[in-house]
């Protein structure tokens, strides 16, 4: 609350209340907080594009909150980089549409499925994550440079890398699950490889400099 200029939130807190009536916090039946939601929609199985007006910094504290399950900050004017969670029990993290800067963690997050970073300043190389439960890695429309690692992500469905700065040659996925892979917007060049993916449905890689067709 501090951290990111709570006095000025479109929805305040009132620190002297019970915290399970704090605006987008849910607790479990222990009392820990297991969902913190400020993105403009309460629910945290729901996203918003509203954003509550956080501004300033993420702070490493919320590594504290051992029971978090979901963290959505989406749609605010959050600044700054990415805390290195280690939130072993986070299995949604959505910061898309703020203005953080820096590189990513290589997070320790075992039980993540959904991590949205869409839509901000970061840049520096991708991580080559090991996050054994991730389903949907978005990344796009930062400022990531270098190449496109070869993710092992046996569970990943959705990978955006599209409006980056990335460069090299495209990975020969091994993906089964993938469905959506967007790499559109970037420098890749070389030839595009003979894609073993049984279940995409929708592939993007238009204004690269890519050499040659789909074999």
């Amino acid at each position: 609350y501090k951290a990111t200029n709570g006095a000025n939130w479109t929805n305040k807190w009132d620190t002297t209340k019970p915290i399970d009536t704090w605006y987008g916090v849910s607790l479990n039946a222990q009392g820990c907080v297991t969902c913190i939601d400020l993105d403009g929609s309460l629910g945290c199985n729901s996203f918003s594009i509203n954003g509550n007006n956080l501004v300033g910094t993420l702070p490493i504290t919320l590594n504290n909150l051992q029971s978090l399950t979901k963290l959505y900050l989406s749609s605010n004017k959050l600044s700054g980089t990415i805390p290195n969670f280690n939130l072993p029990n986070l299995q949604q993290l959505v910061l898309y549409s703020n203005q953080l800067s820096g590189s990513i963690p290589n997070f320790n997050l075992p039980n993540l499925q959904y991590l949205s970073l869409l839509e901000n300043q970061l840049s520096g190389t991708i991580p080559n994550f090991n996050l054994p439960n991730l389903q949907q890695l978005l990344l796009g429309s930062n400022q990531f440079s270098g190449t496109i690692p070869n993710f092992n992500l046996p569970n990943l469905r959705d990978l955006y890398l599209n409006l980056n700065q990335l460069s090299g040659t495209i990975p020969n996925f091994n993906l089964p699950n993938l469905q959506q892979l967007l790499l559109e917007n970037n420098q890749l060049n070389g030839t595009i490889p003979n894609f073993n993916l049984p279940n995409l449905q929708n592939l993007f890689l238009n204004n690269n400099q890519l050499s040659s067709a789909i074999p």
